[in-house]
């Protein structure tokens, strides 16, 4: 690709929810020439998609430590709660999160990863559906999107910015015992 057509990433904070994913789906990719650099690409890919897992195990565990670990230090975050600027703010925000429940289960779905030409950069846009335990036992869903922009810091793959919607909202009542 010349520079003079240089792509940009789609923008994972606009507020319109559709949009960054629809943007992300028809982002179209250049394929690297070269098995070694197809090889890093897949590679980069499979790093990222770690990352994601990551956070969720670290989030429906309340192990809120390895939750800001795959942020940036000057991430954004926009949730339903508001914008969150910085580790600082993201760790406060999530240390809320974590004491409204005794732990959840959150699912990834319909994954987009897109990387940057360098592979630097990546937008990756998600589904996740999610299921709580409150501190009384009670059980609630919700579903929603994510959409995030990484960045390659060193080695490590880090989220820079984070849009989270939180469309659907469920409360689940357990099947008695049998």
């Amino acid at each position: 690709m010349s520079s003079q057509t240089k792509k940009t990433l789609p923008n994972v904070l606009d507020h319109e929810m559709w949009r960054p994913h629809l943007e992300n789906a028809d982002y179209a990719q250049s394929v690297p020439s070269g098995i070694e650099a197809r090889v890093r690409k897949i590679e980069e890919e499979s790093a990222i998609r770690d990352l994601m897992v990551k956070y969720c195990y670290s989030y429906d565990s309340n192990n809120v430590d390895g939750v800001i670990s795959v942020f940036d230090k000057d991430c954004v975050l926009v949730n339903p709660r508001g914008t969150f600027v910085g580790s600082d703010a993201v760790r406060r925000c999530y240390d809320h999160l974590t004491t409204t429940r005794r732990y959840s289960f959150h699912h990834v779905t319909n994954g987009t990863i897109r990387l940057s030409d360098d592979m630097t950069e990546a937008v990756t846009t998600t589904y996740w559906t999610d299921k709580h335990v409150g501190p009384t036992g009670a059980i609630d869903g919700s579903d929603g999107t994510y959409a995030d922009h990484l960045r390659k810091v060193g080695a490590e793959w880090k989220i820079t910015e984070r849009r989270i919607t939180a469309n659907i909202f469920c409360v689940i009542t357990p099947l008695p015992d049998a």
